[in-house]
């Protein structure tokens, strides 16, 4: 039988047990528990993310999820300064803000301003995060978050070249006369780079140049003058010296200009120069004698020389087919894919052919000709070819890998105007899907005639979207 005394002291260590495990508890609920959060361009919080280096990102940090004892302060890393925090080697953390706070919601960064990682590929675990007491003194506890920083995604700049021959207006297409000398302005302020004209790695204006073709050869283009980190398009705008042109009279395409960013992908721009005769001076016409003047013959009236007109040669159009090759299948001009679905997709113009001859000089596109295609399948009027592929030597060289491609358009039929051939003669690509509708003189005219009816409208190829 259990004493008296007995039951006292069960009784007294229930209870002091009970009162260490209350005790327990209550510190518990006060520990501190440092867990950050970080989200990137606005998306969820967690406690890592992924960023390629050098792009520009938008960053926050949170202490939701964490434990703040009442009257502790929340020290939160600056995220709109990422030079400032500290890896785990490091000692501390920068802070943004102080709070005296219990919310952790409430202890949040901003996101000010754009960010980027140009640390090396890797992963890297950042002090995000201190809990500290009421001064802000004394740390009672820290956490990290982990950035996942990956290789650069990278597109070649887009390189757009206009002149200005004698004062006239910037074009892609200028005018001078056979054996006169001339300066050309050259501006290059439509181009852009998809990247981003300054972005870090990837960018133009850090370890990115232009170069421009100031002597205008048509052969294999020799870039005499070379721009370094141009801050800008505008930055690659120059000005040629003294050039003459002793071309025959005609259109001759010149790959004149090249960006080639900072990790070395590379595009070039043609130019247009068309070359017309110089004008021919007539005769002077003689002074009448008077009629008094008998010293003075009777001249015969001279005979006035007739100006040439010279026409250049027309090049017959070349003809564009363009197809799309989706996972490695055949080419077709019409393909399915399913919504939601990614598919590899190549742009395909092997079948694409130049009446003149491809490779044909002065007519043909390998020399001085170019494709350009509608990569971003763009169905805005006009058309925004943003890839140019400048002195195809074949029309397979036309080919674009557009990569992985997710389509997440409503159901149905796209018609897509994709693909855009011209040769060094300045002529387009043509279709004949309209012979139908000329009739019999209208086709027999365009036999006979082919140059004078080739009309200017690019290639077009569908894809259908299904569920």
């Amino acid at each position: 039988m259990v004493s008296k005394r007995s039951k006292v002291l069960i009784q007294l260590s229930c209870f002091w047990a009970l009162f260490f495990f209350t005790l327990q508890e209550a510190e518990a609920q006060f520990r501190p528990v440092a867990v950050p959060k970080i989200s990137v361009d606005g998306g969820a919080y967690s406690s890592s993310i992924t960023v390629e280096q050098g792009k520009e990102v938008l960053l926050s940090i949170t202490a939701e999820g964490s434990t703040l004892p009442p009257n502790s302060t929340c020290k939160i890393a600056p995220a709109s300064n990422i030079s400032t925090w500290r890896t785990l080697a490091g000692i501390g953390v920068a802070s943004e803000s102080f709070y005296s706070l219990t919310t952790p919601s409430a202890c949040r960064s901003s996101r000010a301003s754009p960010v980027r990682f140009n640390d090396n590929p890797g992963t890297y675990q950042y002090w995000a995060l201190h809990i500290a007491d009421s001064n802000g003194n004394t740390t009672l506890g820290s956490g990290f978050v982990t950035v996942n920083i990956t290789e650069p995604s990278n597109r070649a700049p887009i390189a757009v070249a206009n002149g200005s021959a004698g004062g006239s207006g910037f074009n892609n297409t200028i005018k001078v006369i056979r054996g006169v000398t001339g300066t050309i302005s050259l501006r290059a302020s439509a181009s852009s780079d998809p990247d981003g004209w300054t972005t870090t790695v990837v960018g133009v204006s850090n370890g990115g140049k232009c170069e421009w073709n100031t002597d205008f050869n048509t052969g294999a283009a020799t870039f005499e003058r070379i721009i370094m980190n141009p801050s800008s398009p505008s930055g690659c705008d120059t000005e040629t010296g003294p050039v003459t042109f002793n071309q025959s009279p005609g259109i001759y395409g010149v790959s004149l200009f090249r960006i080639t960013d900072a990790s070395g992908e590379q595009s070039t721009a043609n130019l247009f120069v068309e070359v017309v005769a110089p004008p021919i001076s007539a005769t002077p016409t003689p002074t009448p004698c008077s009629w008094w003047n008998i010293l003075c013959k009777l001249q015969p009236t001279p005979t006035p020389t007739p100006t040439p007109t010279i026409i250049p040669q027309r090049s017959a159009a070349p003809i564009a087919v363009a197809r799309f090759s989706i996972n490695g299948a055949a080419p077709s001009s019409s393909v399915v894919v399913t919504r939601g679905v990614p598919v590899r997709m190549v742009l395909d113009a092997t079948a694409s052919t130049d009446p003149d001859g491809w490779s044909t000089p002065g007519t043909g596109v390998a020399n001085g000709g170019r494709c350009e295609w509608n990569t971003n399948l763009d169905q805005s009027s006009p058309t925004s070819f943003k890839q140019t592929i400048p002195n195809p030597s074949t029309p397979s060289s036309c080919n674009i890998d557009l990569g992985t491609l997710t389509f997440n358009d409503t159901p149905g039929t796209y018609t897509y105007t994709l693909l855009r051939i011209v040769d060094a003669s300045g002529a387009r690509s043509t279709a004949n899907a309209s012979d139908t509708q000329r009739g019999f003189f209208g086709r027999l005219f365009s036999l006979v005639f082919p140059s004078l009816y080739a009309q200017s409208i690019e290639q077009t190829a569908m894809i259908t979207i299904l569920d």
